[in-house]
């Protein structure tokens, strides 16, 4: 492969992920320019198994095969009856662009007693092979980047309508190699944890119900590639979910889904063009200073944004889903919206899957709602077994 590809990774891992992407503030607007999201280690927000993405990414609240806990909000891990239950998934990504990027989950959960259950899940995006060739200060060769995010879950059911959870996870990032331009780099690495809640309400027809979920991702350090390089935030975010089931029969069921998502990162400040500050950094024109600390910076997310209360709104995204099960088959739709002044990023999801005794088949396909969407032609598969 052509050297170059190492330029076009770096650019598309920190800019390019379904949640985040370049933003900017329109003409009409304040500022009138560009103002990004660039967290490092984006693969995090991917939808992680076939039913998610066929429910545009919905992590909060439950879906249908039984697996939204071992990777989304870990709270409803425990509020499913299963004993046990393992399920892998493959995408691949961003095909459009370069055409070896695979994403793969990995994840099951234990039900050691009534209220306690563990799980596992592994996400690991693998970004095929780099020839390093005539790069001053890189030994050539060929160089595989890889980024993956192990985790352990545990959730607690304090009664039979009401759960939460905690996840710990360990993130390695290596995307250049040993050196780049004759600078040392080293793999990013970083500690996080996820906490979860789930409620149910049982209406008194006991055929309808609804579930509010919440759910606090990727709370972790910050995440650097070499010694002297300014740390970077790893994507933060927090969700906000509602869900209405209706129960048609014993085995048949229609529900409809609603997420809030947010980055609780610092909102890039916009920087006057020709001043510096006494310590020759750039001097800030409108919002906040983002070299803070993270608890600094996940309460200065609420406000920090340089066009003020509309920015903020803004950075706020959109999910809705319907899901319908019959019987053995499921079959589901989505949305996802982003702002235009945020990335503009919107898409359609479909999804369907089907249940065979202890197996659960998923398969999720995205409709960009813009032609030549780096999300064109994306898919995701997933099969899983679960034991009642």
């Amino acid at each position: 492969m052509k050297s170059c590809k190492i330029l076009i990774i770096s650019a598309i891992i920190f800019c390019v992920s379904l949640p985040t992407s370049y933003s900017q503030i329109s003409s009409d607007d304040l500022l009138g320019q560009y103002n990004a999201f660039t967290p490092a280690v984006p693969f995090l927000l991917f939808s992680p198994t076939a039913e998610i993405g066929g429910l545009a990414n919905i992590q909060s609240v439950s879906g249908q095969s039984g697996f939204s806990g071992v990777f989304g909000n870990p709270g409803l891990l425990s509020g499913d009856s299963a004993k046990f239950g393992f399920v892998a998934a493959y995408m691949p990504w961003i095909r459009e662009l370069i055409p070896d990027f695979n994403y793969y989950s990995l994840g099951g959960f234990y039900r050691i007693s009534e209220k306690h259950v563990i799980g596992v899940n592994g996400v690991i995006l693998q970004q095929g092979e780099i020839n390093y060739l005539n790069i001053p200060g890189q030994t050539p060769g060929p160089f595989r980047p890889l980024e993956l995010a192990p985790s352990i879950s545990y959730s607690y059911s304090i009664s039979k309508l009401m759960s939460f959870g905690v996840r710990a996870k360990y993130i390695y990032s290596d995307l250049v190699g040993r050196y780049v331009g004759g600078v040392e780099s080293t793999p990013g690495q970083a500690l996080a944890f996820d906490v979860g809640f789930s409620k149910n309400f049982i209406n008194k027809n006991r055929r309808s119900s609804h579930q509010v979920g919440v759910t606090l991702q990727n709370v972790g350090s910050k995440i650097s590639y070499s010694k002297n390089s300014d740390k970077n935030f790893i994507p933060i975010n927090l969700r906000v979910g509602y869900r209405y089931n209706y129960r048609i029969s014993y085995r048949s069921n229609i529900f409809v889904s609603y997420e809030i998502e947010k980055l609780l990162i610092p909102s890039p400040p916009i920087y006057f063009k020709d001043s510096l500050t006494i310590s020759h950094a750039p001097a800030i024109e409108y919002g906040y200073d983002p070299n803070v600390s993270v608890p600094l910076g996940m309460i200065r997310s609420f406000y920090d944004a340089p066009d003020g209360l509309s920015e903020e709104l803004h950075e706020i995204q959109h999910h809705i889903a319907i899901g319908l099960k019959l019987n053995r088959f499921r079959v589901s739709g989505g949305y996802f919206h982003q702002d235009a002044t945020k990335g503009h990023n919107k898409y359609f999801s479909i999804g369907t899957g089907v249940d065979y005794r202890s197996l659960r088949l998923d398969m999720c396909y995205i409709i960009p709602v813009y032609k030549n969407s780096y999300l064109t032609s994306t898919f995701q598969l997933a099969l899983g077994f679960i034991i009642d």
